[in-house]
Parts: C-alpha cells; sequence; structure tokens
C-alpha cells in the first residue's frame, strides 16, 4: 500500500467477513485489514495469506517453518471492537532507514 492517508470503512468480504477495507488506494482495490497467519513471500516459496492487505496480530512466533503472525482473529475482532465497527483514518509512511 503506498504512503498515504486513507479512509477505512467496515465491509462485508465475501471470502472474510466483516472486516475494514482502505478506501481510494491508488492503482489498487479490496485493500483489507484481515486475520492471516502467514505472510512470507510466496516468490521463494513461504506461505502467504496476503495480497496487499494488512494482518494484525497479538504476537509472532514460528509455526513449523518461517515467522508467524499469532492469535490474528482475536487481534482483529478486539481492534474492530475497539473502534465500535465506526471508519477511522490510516496514515501509513513510507519506512526511512538510514
Amino acid at each position: 500500500v503506498p504512503a498515504g492517508e486513507y479512509l477505512c470503512t467496515w465491509h462485508k468480504s465475501p471470502s472474510f467477513g466483516w472486516v475494514y477495507k482502505l478506501q481510494a488506494v491508488p492503482q489498487r482495490s479490496h485493500i483489507l485489514i484481515h486475520p492471516a497467519t502467514w505472510a512470507g513471500d510466496s516468490r521463494i516459496g513461504f506461505r502467504c495469506q496476503l495480497a496487499g492487505c494488512i494482518a494484525l496480530g497479538e504476537r509472532r512466533g514460528r509455526l513449523p517453518g518461517p515467522l508467524a503472525v499469532l492469535a490474528s482473529c482475536s487481534a482483529v475482532d478486539r481492534f474492530a471492537a475497539q473502534l465500535a465497527r465506526r471508519p477511522f483514518k490510516l496514515l501509513i509512511k513510507d519506512f526511512e532507514h538510514d
């Protein structure tokens, strides 16, 4: 997702049920905040459940293989409940390193 400010709205996804959806992402569609365990680089053989979307988790750890996002379903549920499923603005910044 390119750097910018995005309105996120409560949305019913055919694949994930009720989740947040980022609105008006340039050159992208259906960018969601949804549960996922695997976010590896599929080009080199790792499992991946994301195609540009954002996964939430309570912690990271190892399942057999690479690092994984753990307790993702409960993290998404708690996030939505905390926001009372209201729209919010998400600011994404470019990462700068030295």
